[in-house]
């Protein structure tokens, strides 16, 4: 409750008024923030705020309105840059300590061993702090938990699935034993995958920022032409620069520039260790519906609910004398009788996209669990941990497996009503190493990684691009489109202007 109320203290426009409490936030990120820098951002969004007046000739309170709310937002933009190099640092150091962390693991075989030597190779901050706090964590406490609650130290400061997901390896080659040096390999090509894209989207939407602001001053610089028209052409009669409306809404698209602005700031000081799955009940909710869905006897269903409303609209027709109702009520129920279909794909092209993207992530878990486990019981030790998209198919997996342990049918059967040939290829040869059928169980089972790899590379670049697409289109489009607004109030007022001035001439 507590962590919550300092939380909503944070997002409160006044909390950051108050330059102590600023100037703490960034020193917390790890940096240093003088007085002196701070009221030198202030002056010069002052001075920002009062050209942006003069520009548009405002009266003095559009000036008030503007500055006050520029100073409110200045604050979360001081905090965001901050923030912004602060979560950039933390990925960063999370990628060596991955990297690293296999690298010395590989070489001395104990957790401890390579926890030393990780600890040596990063510089005083936070990672340091944490990686020693475990070292001491594992040489105070005698408990065979030890290695593990050490371990949950630097996963708790840094939630990263990554890290998790090596520790989990790490914990299991020095528990059970097994050759590392498959896993190791995997967890290093899946490393530089993820540190590739993230840096790749980082760079992305930089530039986005980028184009967002360019389109605000394009924006802004376009709407000043109804003001100087006039002016540069000596038409009085035109000049609209004291109307009210006309003052209003340019101080009213100021303010929404600004908050363009401030949302696009925000994007780049998100956290790039979380990466949120969907809700686990809501996708395997959406997963048993479209597998049991019954098109057929939706179809039917939603047949009678049209038939009855055309039934409806045949009435209203005849009392209102106008066949209107009898054709508004025909192209509702057109789309009623077709809903269950449309549904159907709709959940299902969302499901496939879930599927793609999370799949290759959960191979990674099976290849690491093979280490010292045959094909089955990897894939059933992955349950609990596997993206919710895939648990349902994992469950159905394990059920058929243990009903027929030698039949290639479960491994067939594995997201086989998506019609995925990536799913296919993989459960394929799965099923050839688990058999035993395969020539080169050891090279069969690298080809797979590789092709996972590509797959891999293709969902996390899917998924940035997604993100990437729709904060552009906002990015570019909110501006305009206020600028388009703001570009209509003004043409309505000098025509009605223009009208007005020339009745009183003549």
């Amino acid at each position: 409750m507590k962590k919550r109320k300092n939380k909503e203290n944070k997002e409160s426009r006044l909390y950051y008024l108050n330059h102590k409490n600023l100037i703490g936030e960034i020193e917390n990120y790890g940096y240093v923030f003088k007085f002196r820098k701070l009221l030198f951002t202030y002056l010069c969004v002052l001075a920002g705020c009062i050209l942006a007046g003069l520009l548009y000739k405002l009266p003095l309170y559009g000036y008030v309105v503007i500055i006050v709310f520029a100073l409110l937002q200045t604050p979360f933009l001081v905090r965001n840059y901050y923030k912004s190099l602060y979560e950039q640092r933390r990925f960063s150091d999370a990628s060596k300590y991955v990297e690293r962390m296999l690298y010395y693991f590989k070489a001395k075989g104990k957790v401890l061993d390579a926890l030393n030597d990780v600890e040596k190779v990063f510089p005083e901050g936070r990672m340091k702090d944490c990686i020693g706090n475990a070292v001491r964590h594992i040489q105070d406490t005698v408990d065979e938990n030890a290695v593990k609650d050490a371990l949950e130290i630097i996963e708790q400061e840094y939630s990263c699935r990554r890290i998790k997901r090596l520790h989990a390896f790490l914990l299991q080659i020095e528990n059970d034993g097994g050759d590392m040096d498959m896993g190791v390999e995997t967890l290093l090509r899946d490393r530089q995958i993820w540190t590739d894209t993230k840096v790749m989207f980082q760079k992305q939407k930089r530039n986005v920022k980028i184009l967002g602001m360019i389109s605000i001053a394009l924006s802004f610089a376009m709407c000043l032409i109804t003001l100087y028209i006039p002016m540069m052409f000596n038409i009085e009669m035109l000049d609209i620069s004291t109307n009210n409306l006309v003052q209003i809404s340019a101080v009213i698209m100021i303010l929404y520039f600004l908050r363009v602005y401030s949302g696009l700031d925000k994007k780049l000081c998100i956290n790039w260790l979380d990466e949120k799955e969907a809700e686990v009940d809501k996708i395997k909710k959406m997963y048993e519906m479209y597998i049991h869905y019954d098109v057929r006897k939706q179809g039917r269903k939603f047949f009678l609910y049209s038939a009855v409303l055309v039934i409806f609209g045949l009435i209203l027709a005849v009392i209102l004398h106008t066949p209107a109702p009898l054709v508004i009520s025909g192209i509702v129920a057109l789309l009623l009788v077709n809903y269950p279909y449309f549904n159907q794909k709709t959940v299902g092209r969302y499901l496939k996209k879930q599927i793609k993207n999370e799949f290759p992530t959960w191979v990674v878990q099976v290849s690491l669990q093979m280490q010292n486990n045959n094909v089955v019981m990897s894939i059933a030790r992955t349950l609990e941990t596997a993206p919710a998209i895939l648990q349902p198919a994992i469950e159905k997996f394990i059920a058929e497996t243990e009903a027929a342990p030698e039949d290639v049918q479960p491994y067939n059967n594995f997201l086989s009503e998506f019609n995925l040939t990536e799913t296919g290829e993989v459960m394929s040869t799965l099923y050839s190493i688990s058999s035993g059928s395969g020539a080169d169980m050891q090279t069969e089972f690298k080809e797979i990684l590789k092709r996972n790899n590509n797959m891999l590379e293709k969902a996390e670049n899917r998924k940035n691009d997604d993100k990437i697409v729709v904060m552009k289109n906002m990015s570019v489009s909110k501006p305009a489109i206020a600028a388009g607004f703001k570009l209509l109030v003004d043409m309505t007022v000098m025509m009605i202007s223009f009208f007005v001035k020339s009745t009183e001439m003549f």
